[in-house]
């Protein structure tokens, strides 16, 4: 069964009564909403999606989800992630040391942390080995880590409006065959 939820703008609160087990996939888009309840009790649950610009904390996640995409927020991060597949988190409003505590799946092909005015990754690439998919999109990096030129199953990376520094484009395209 899929399930998406769209509060009004005046609405700030998901009725859990609502969140039935039966759930494979889950939308919740919300303007005003600052917190959702925990969704670790979806057992069956393998895609969610989180639009929600004032989301102030993250829920506990379905233990079983493949495909987590969030739009908007600013919250920490919840520490161990579900052996996801796909990660996507657009337009989030967390500090930069946030990023900094992020600990990724290993199972991730698909990586996507595209308008979130990043300026280096601190995240720990080397350990994603089976990352297929990489967008860093809208962001203000310059230069990039020497582990992302070390991901041997990257087959797209994405850089667009980044104010890459003349070297790391050099670099890009010597690696990738990207030319800028």
């Amino acid at each position: 069964m899929n399930l998406r939820i769209k509060l009004r703008k005046n609405q700030s609160t998901v009725e859990r009564e609502k969140l039935t087990a039966d759930l494979h996939s889950l939308e919740i888009l919300g303007d005003a909403i600052h917190k959702i309840p925990d969704l670790d009790h979806l057992k069956k649950c393998e895609h969610l999606l989180l639009v929600c610009p004032e989301l102030q904390e993250l829920p506990k996640l379905p233990p079983h989800l493949k495909i987590l995409k969030i739009k908007g927020g600013h919250f920490t991060w919840p520490g161990q992630l579900p052996q996801l597949k796909s990660l996507s988190l657009q337009g989030l409003k967390s500090q930069k040391e946030a990023f900094n505590s992020w600990s990724l799946p290993v199972s991730l092909e698909v990586l996507d942390l595209a308008n979130n005015n990043l300026e280096d990754l601190p995240l720990n690439l080397d350990q994603l080995s089976n990352l297929q998919r990489l967008s860093l999109d809208h962001n203000q990096l310059q230069v990039l880590p020497n582990e992302l030129y070390d991901l041997k199953s990257l087959n797209h990376l994405s850089l667009d409006a980044n104010p890459l520094s003349e070297e790391t484009k050099q670099k890009l395209y010597d690696q990738f065959k990207i030319w800028f």
